[in-house]
């Protein structure tokens, strides 16, 4: 059983872990069109959050704008990040124009 990752989300903030956490891994092991738009806020409310770890799979759809939202406002505690992109086929790797 999954669950949608803005319930998630919305579940760890309603509870306060925001609060707390310094460590997040998230292993999203399906493609979810709306995973960036509910992580970049929740990202941002983790005031102590140090250490960030994601695993995703293509499609990636999102990725630059979790970055690009880093450049303007990277949570100031953060401080290691690693994304994994795991399963990556070669037509992914190379995009056609």
């Amino acid at each position: 059983m999954g669950m949608e990752s803005n319930v998630l989300f919305d579940r760890l903030l309603a509870c306060k872990t925001n609060d707390h956490l310094v460590a997040l891994q998230l292993w999203w092991t399906w493609s979810i069109p709306d995973l960036f738009s509910t992580l970049i806020p929740f990202l941002q409310a983790c005031k102590n959050l140090k250490c960030f770890e994601l695993s995703i799979v293509p499609p990636t759809n999102g990725l630059d704008r979790l970055l690009e939202s880093w450049l303007v406002n990277r949570p100031e505690s953060l401080e290691k990040v690693i994304i994994d992109i795991s399963y990556m086929r070669e037509e992914d790797c190379h995009p056609s124009f």
